[in-house]
């Protein structure tokens, strides 16, 4: 019988790009349910948005705090993917969306890593 502390957790390519790319305490705006954080957090690097689960069904409420955070935190690293579709929703976040689109810069046409332009 396998449970989550005998299955060996592997860390891919973009989780072990992050924190070589940032230092540690440093705040990384993430979406949680896209990415998960927690290779992330026990590398002591911590998301820097209130509403890391970045939901359709929560966005109504939540969406100004993210752009929110982003805008006075203006962290160096995004992860975020503009093409998520959940349950049928995509396009969710276009506010979000269009401020990401602004200040990053995405690290490929499939990358999840936006970094801060200038």
């Amino acid at each position: 019988m396998q449970n989550i502390t005998t299955v060996k957790y592997v860390v891919n390519s973009e989780e072990r790009y992050l924190v070589e790319e940032s230092e540690e305490g440093e705040e990384i705006f993430i979406n949680a349910f896209s990415f998960s954080p927690v290779y992330l957090i026990a590398k002591g690097h911590y998301p820097a948005n209130r509403a890391s689960y970045i939901l359709p069904w929560y966005m109504d409420w939540y969406e100004e705090w993210e752009l929110q955070d982003l805008e006075e935190k203006q962290p160096a690293i995004v992860v975020w993917n503009p093409d998520l579709e959940i349950w049928g929703w995509s396009y969710f976040c276009n506010e979000l969306n269009d401020y990401i689109n602004a200040n990053y810069t995405r690290g490929g046409a499939s990358s999840l890593i936006w970094k801060r332009n200038g």
